[in-house]
């Protein structure tokens, strides 16, 4: 491949000496590399379809008690085939994070108020000191009530618990919002620490899923909604704050959740496993890992795109960044979102420990019983969103070898958007990761059938 690209960058000396133009050794550009990860029998490694997880099939995960005794289960079926529409918000409380696995239904009514409880308190907190705050700046005079907003009645906790159907007495009720007081007083918070998030916030929450029913129209309500998440989760949580993204993360726990209360505290637990991803670094990191892979899996291209000047992969950033929300249709995207926060699928999980043993069987058996050394795997930061990252990339490696500059690169990446196939690329991400885990010491990874 390096001498490939030296021919692409270098004149070559020609046996005819003519005239200077013979001193060139004529090139097909752009070039015409075969992949030799075959991608054409990808696709039939894994082709079996699978559906969504029902609602029957979901309360068999449960005991008498109503634990969720069958994690492992659980994660696989939405990582198969996502979640049925009907029970997606039930399954996401426990997906990302708002219920513990092994809690009781009756443990998850007094964790359901003391959530309500404590969002309450910590609302509470920042809209009153932003009433108090003096703004000097021009653009602050719109803090406490933006022209885009409307006002929204607040429900009361006697109108939460009647409609939730939760039965808590006088006195769990007393202990339950003392803790949460307790719980709101010991956050720190600065009120002029928020205001630059504030603007932000209001820069991006009138622009967020404007196309969907839930965020269309003029003054939707949930927009204040949204705005309200959203500063309460900036308010306490002053290092990272908010960045733009975070709109559209909290946007869709919304959308599934239909509850204010629940959609914060999933997007709070979803946070603390992706904040990295919105500080430089993090994303820097996260795209690294990427270009990491996509060397391995397709050096070819790797460093076509490294001739092109964009193996930085800062196109591939919003990918990760929201989890290929723009690049699928909501239904499609909110699937895709779920598979990926399944985490069933990872190079530390069970199905990657099987799939290398059983490579290993494998080269056991064919090299006369002789055992060989296995390769460890190089690094287990490859998640499987980055697996997907390298598959479309992949998928999408005769379109970028048809690119000529970094701006033909980054209107093709853009062209993409609500266009690729979610089973297809699925299929293919799976295969390849399998592929992957089966690399052994002496077959390097294109050899592995």
């Amino acid at each position: 491949m390096s001498r490939l690209m030296q021919s692409w960058k270098q004149p070559q000396k020609s046996a005819s000496t003519d005239d200077d133009l013979n001193g060139f050794e004529p090139l097909e550009f752009p070039p015409n590399l075969k992949s030799s990860l075959r991608l054409d029998s990808l696709t039939e490694l894994n082709s079996a379809e699978h559906r969504p997880l029902t609602g029957e099939q979901f309360l068999t995960y449960f005991d008498h008690d109503g634990r969720l005794i069958n994690e492992h289960n659980l994660r696989q079926s939405v990582f198969k085939g996502g979640v049925d529409p009907e029970i997606r918000k039930e399954v996401w409380k426990f997906l990302f994070e708002l219920y513990p696995f092994h809690s009781t239904k009756r443990e998850r009514e007094l964790m359901s108020v003391d959530y309500h409880l404590k969002y309450i308190e910590l609302k509470k907190r920042w809209m009153e000191e932003i009433k108090k705050e003096r703004f000097e700046e021009p653009e602050d005079v719109d803090v406490i009530q933006p022209p885009y907003l409307v006002e929204v009645p607040e429900t009361s906790f006697t109108e939460m618990l009647q409609k939730s159907q939760l039965s808590v007495d006088d006195q769990q009720m007393q202990c339950l919002s003392i803790q949460a007081k307790v719980f709101s007083g010991r956050l720190s918070f600065d009120i002029k620490s928020l205001l630059p998030f504030i603007r932000i916030i209001d820069k991006d929450v009138p622009r967020t899923d404007r196309e969907l029913q839930q965020f269309s129209g003029v003054k939707n309500p949930n927009l204040r909604i949204l705005r309200d998440v959203l500063l309460t989760y900036a308010s306490f949580n002053p290092k990272l704050g908010y960045t733009q993204g975070m709109n559209d993360i909290a946007a869709r726990f919304l959308v599934v959740m239909d509850n204010e209360v629940e959609a914060f505290w999933c997007f709070s637990h979803f946070m603390k496993h992706i904040q990295d991803n919105f500080v430089e670094d993090g994303l820097l990191n996260k795209l690294r890992h990427v270009r990491c892979l996509l060397e391995e899996l397709d050096p070819d291209l790797y460093h076509y795109l490294e001739y092109l000047d964009v193996i930085d992969l800062t196109f591939c950033h919003r990918w990760m960044l929201l989890n290929f929300k723009r690049e699928f249709d909501l239904d499609s995207g909110l699937r895709c979102f779920e598979i990926i926060s399944s985490h069933h699928l990872e190079l530390s999980s069970l199905e990657a420990q099987q799939a290398r043993e059983k490579q290993k069987r494998k080269d056991f058996e064919n090299q006369g019983g002789k055992n060989k050394l296995e390769v460890p795997i190089s690094n287990s930061d490859f998640t499987f969103d980055v697996f997907m990252c390298a598959t479309i990339l992949i998928m999408k490696r005769a379109l970028l070898f048809g690119c000529k500059d970094a701006s033909d690169v980054f209107q093709l990446i853009c062209g993409l958007n609500a266009k690729l196939n979610l089973d297809e690329i699925l299929r293919m991400t799976e295969s390849l990761f399998f592929k992957y885990c089966k690399k052994s010491v002496s077959e390097c990874f294109q050899m592995i059938d």
